[in-house]
């Protein structure tokens, strides 16, 4: 009887953690900073796909969620691209370890060859910002080790390993800022707050830039 009673309980944490990761995965695929980029998407796709490959069904909520601009004057078509080709190349490496700092650059050579082929295949050269193509790099970098802690947060608390040691090594600034930049980055995918240079962006900057400081901090030590 209690083992019935344990499984039923799998099943449900079960299905809310997947019903959770499809909520996070629409909402974050919505966010659109600076009126025309979207680099929530790529970012989520390598981290997941970084973390369990199993996690590629959720190609599907975020592919919605990109595709409800679908008819605006938002330009998403390359960064959905971006989006499919970094899920399949990153599930192709299979089981082999690629660190994340690796697989950030990949996503970011990605990223902006399918926008540039994209403005370039549809004669919108007009479209070619390096400033906006840098942005989204850099967005993409600082989104993948932000998405990536609060990941770790949330295994953590899952398992209920927040212990001294556990706690130390992720880091509470890093857990906090990455909680906090996700949830504003859901609430912008509802549409009710927009990144844009007219919104109050500093909380949601804050967040990011906080819980990915040391490990981009680490990796710039690596790359010098």
């Amino acid at each position: 009887m209690m083992e019935m009673v344990r499984s039923r309980e799998k099943v449900a944490t079960g299905l809310v953690q997947i019903s959770g990761l499809v909520v996070v995965s629409f909402l974050l695929c919505r966010v659109v900073v600076l009126n025309s980029i979207f680099p929530c998407g790529i970012a989520l796709i390598t981290v997941l796909i970084y973390r369990n490959r199993l996690n590629l069904y959720l190609i599907l909520p975020m592919i919605l969620g990109s595709i409800t601009f679908y008819g605006t004057n938002y330009l998403f078509y390359g960064d959905i691209t971006a989006l499919a080709l970094s899920a399949a190349v990153f599930t192709l490496f299979g089981n082999r370890r690629i660190d994340l700092p690796a697989r950030a650059v990949i996503a970011a050579i990605i990223t902006i060859t399918c926008n540039c082929s994209y403005y370039i295949l549809k004669h919108m050269f007009y479209r070619l910002s390096i400033f906006m193509l840098l942005a989204e790099v850099v967005l993409i970098f600082v989104l993948i080790f932000t998405f990536n802690s609060f990941f770790s947060f949330v295994k953590l608390a899952k398992h209920r390993e927040i212990k001294v040691e556990k706690r130390s090594e992720l880091g509470v600034e890093k857990a906090i800022g990455a909680t906090a930049a996700v949830l504003v980055l859901m609430l912008c995918g509802t549409g009710i707050w927009a990144l844009d240079p007219a919104k109050a962006s500093l909380p949601l900057m804050g967040g990011c830039l906080l819980p990915c400081y040391a490990d981009m901090e680490a990796v710039l030590v690596q790359v010098l």
